[in-house]
């Protein structure tokens, strides 16, 4: 019999937003001034937790969820789910609002932990379109192309010795040392610790060889090794 739905598990990368304050005409000025630096960034549909840990009980039930969605609807940024609560009772009076809990082994924590070096993990095939390869604790090397629609994840860094397409995501622990490197830049997406840096014309890079990616004054910059 044919199968017609499948669950299956995924792996993806989600930005946090970190809520200090229910003031939503601040959020608003926050995330304005954030687009006006980085505006590629908000031209994609942009799933985000959201963390209430730094907001006090009376502030939660206080928070208007209608207005947030509005809020960050403007900036093409869609609220998945909430984390930093601990009280039962206040994950059930979100969950009551359609949104569910999520835990930190549910995705991708962009906010700073230690970063702890293991052995690189290390490619040496081609890395083909729809693969996903996480190297958890550690750098990832890949010692042949990457392939586009492909996703590269690293706690560390991350070191491509053929043509990087598709994206690469390095420190994604929170790790704002991680470096990006390849030999040849064909990339869709590249981020450091949750820094975007989004491609419409990679091609313009194409006659550049040996490009590093690094966080500078909470920057992503791109510079050449030659």
């Amino acid at each position: 019999m044919k199968k017609k739905f499948q669950i299956k598990g995924g792996l993806f990368t989600l930005s946090v937003l970190q809520l200090h304050s229910i003031d939503f005409i601040l959020l608003n000025e926050v995330l304005e001034a954030k687009k006006n630096i980085n505006p590629n960034y908000f031209k994609l549909a942009i799933p985000i937790v959201i963390d209430v840990k730094n907001l006090n009980i009376e502030n939660i039930y206080n928070l208007n969820f209608k207005k947030l969605k509005e809020v960050l609807f403007l900036y093409k940024i869609y609220p998945v789910g909430f984390k930093g609560i601990s009280e039962r009772y206040i994950q059930k009076y979100i969950q009551n609002h359609g949104y569910p809990i999520l835990n930190s082994n549910q995705y991708f924590s962009l906010e700073k932990k230690k970063y702890y070096q293991k052995n690189s993990l290390i490619i040496t095939d081609p890395v083909r379109s729809g693969q996903q390869i996480y190297a958890k604790n550690r750098d990832l090397i890949i010692t042949n192309n990457v392939s586009p629609g492909s996703e590269l994840f690293s706690d560390g860094h991350i070191h491509v010795y053929g043509t990087l397409k598709g994206r690469a995501l390095a420190g994604i622990n929170g790790n704002t040392s991680a470096r990006i490197f390849c030999n040849k830049l064909e990339a869709e997406l590249v981020s450091i610790s949750g820094h975007y840096k989004i491609f419409e014309n990679s091609h313009n890079f194409r006659t550049i060889k040996l490009i590093q990616f690094y966080l500078k004054n909470g920057k992503l910059i791109m510079s050449s090794l030659k």
